[in-house]
């Protein structure tokens, strides 16, 4: 939680916001001592709008920054708490998945499944393995694709925080659907990791 807080962009901007109301504070400071040098006593129970907004900028800036980011990380736990709880568990299957010899690997979107020959797999709809399919059969068999892309298909985030987070939802949901293709499919490797890219293999 910690790491998160550090390296959310709430935390770039309330430090920013801080900084801004400390550079506010220590100008219109030195122009409230002259002012106190040349009226006196007179001028110490006013303020300017500017030294208010300083003010507040200083010392709520970086707190106000950190709640938003503590509430988006709370948010992000239990919606990944809800995801593997919902998640469509299957009946494990001890025989073999029978395959014809000629048989192609059908995404079907609408459904969240995905057909092979006689066999069928089912997908939790609009979680990750869906939009994962969704993203790696836009592109062919075997062809490289950037892992970034079905990160982007999965949340919707185009700018990625962090990276070995983000890079870890992607390769967890390439493993479930490995076992689910396993299981269901007969298919012993659907997508396979090569450095940064992934392959579908049917």
């Amino acid at each position: 939680m910690w790491r998160y807080l550090i390296t959310s962009k709430h935390f770039r901007w309330g430090l920013a916001l801080s900084l801004l109301g400390a550079i506010g504070i220590a100008v219109f400071g030195v122009f409230r001592i002259a002012a106190f040098q040349y009226y006196g006593l007179i001028t110490l129970p006013y303020t300017t709008p500017i030294d208010d907004f300083s003010t507040i900028l200083f010392f709520c800036g970086l707190p106000v920054a950190e709640l938003l980011a503590l509430l988006q990380w709370d948010r992000e736990s239990k919606a990944n708490k809800v995801q593997e709880e919902v998640a469509v568990e299957e009946p494990v299957s001890t025989s073999p998945v029978a395959i014809p010899v000629i048989a192609n690997l059908v995404f079907v979107d609408h459904e969240a499944s995905l057909m092979f020959g006689d066999a069928i797999a089912h997908l939790p709809p609009m979680k990750n393995e869906h939009y994962l399919c969704r993203a790696m059969f836009k592109h062919r068999i075997n062809e490289p694709v950037d892992w970034s892309l079905p990160y982007e298909e999965m949340t919707g985030d185009m700018e990625i925080q962090n990276h070995e987070k983000a890079k870890r939802m992607v390769y967890d949901t390439t493993k479930s659907l490995n076992d689910r293709a396993r299981k269901h499919l007969g298919i012993d490797s659907l997508f396979a990791w090569e450095g940064k890219t992934i392959k579908r293999t049917k």
